[in-house]
Order: C-alpha cells, then structure tokens, then sequence
C-alpha cells in the first residue's frame, strides 16, 4: 500500500517531463509492436492455409500419379504379351476355337469364351507344362489375381478344361488337361 500512495503522490506532483517522455514512447513502441504482431500472425495464418492446399494438391496428385503409373504397368505389360512372341497368345488359341478338327470336337462351351477368357487360355498354352496360379495369370496378362480367379471360374463353369491342384501355399494351381495338350501340340505342328 505505501507504494501506491507514494505513485499516486508522485502523480499528483506531476512527473518528470523525461520520464512522461520516455513512457509515450515505450507505450508507441507497444502498439507498433502489437500491430507487428497482428500482421505476422495474419501472414503465418495465410501460408497455413497454402500449404493446407497445397498437401491436398499433392495428396490428389500422388492418387492420380498412382493410377497412372498402374495403367501405364498394365498397358506395357499387355503391350510385351502382345508384341512378344515367346508370351504373345499364339495363333493355335484362335485354331483351337475358330478351327473343328475332323477326329475330335472342342470341349463344350469353348466357342463361348469371351475375348478376355481367350487371353487366359492362350497363357495355358504358351505354358503348357506348367501348372499356373492366378498371381502368375494375373502377371502376365497385367490384371488383378481376383479378376483372373473370376475369368477362371466362368470358364470352369463353360467347360472342363483344366485339371487342379493346390501347392504347398495353398494356392490353386491349373494346367490344360492332358488330351488339350496333345491336341495344341498338334495344332502347333
């Protein structure tokens, strides 16, 4: 309390003209610095914003950047099997639809296969002594091992052309029956 009432004393006296001087100036030194402060604070929250919208940008860039580069894997995958001729489909698959052989008719249902099913036989048939799985279908015709499985299943269920097996992983292994097999050899010859 004294201390109050020596400033209000020393107020009542009247100040020092210096000190009064020397008070205005820190007080304009405050307010400049508070108006400092409010601009940078409005400058930091303007580049916050920027970069928020530029993390989105870069976030919807690296999606699409990301189907690109799938479809450009898948488009050069297909291109090798097509322009490949070790892993181009061979002309025996269209034979082998599109031709009747006069000892023996194509299994049931082969003239219904679809252009994509199509593509899968002609896998089997540039592999005819392998048993494939359908990550390793998938991989060389560039699609998902879920749609092949799909394909698979809808030529199963047009025709009895492969014989199964499950591997050591479990995994369901196909190869042509052994009567197609001489029968493409045929072809091929």
């Amino acid at each position: 309390m004294a201390f109050w009432n020596w400033f209000r004393a020393r107020r009542d006296k009247g100040l020092d003209p210096r000190i009064v001087r020397a008070f205005l100036l820190v007080k304009r030194d405050i307010m400049s610095l508070r108006d400092d402060l409010s601009q940078t604070n409005a400058q930091l929250t303007q580049q916050n914003d920027t970069v928020i919208q530029n993390t989105r940008l870069i976030n919807a860039h690296t999606i699409r950047l990301g189907q690109l580069e799938e479809i450009v894997a898948a488009s050069s995958i297909s291109r090798q099997v097509r322009d490949d001729p070790v892993s181009r489909p061979k002309e025996q698959l269209s034979e082998l639809v599109a031709t009747k052989t006069q000892h023996r008719e194509h299994p049931k249902g082969l003239h219904s296969l679809t252009e994509q099913e199509k593509r899968i036989m002609g896998v089997f048939l540039e592999n005819r002594d392998m048993s494939l799985s359908y990550q390793d279908i998938a991989k060389s015709l560039g699609k998902s091992p879920h749609t092949v499985k799909n394909q698979m299943h809808q030529i199963n269920m047009k025709t009895d052309l492969f014989d199964k097996t499950v591997d050591p992983q479990n995994r369901n292994r196909f190869k042509l029956k052994k009567h197609l097999l001489s029968e493409a050899k045929l072809n091929a010859d």
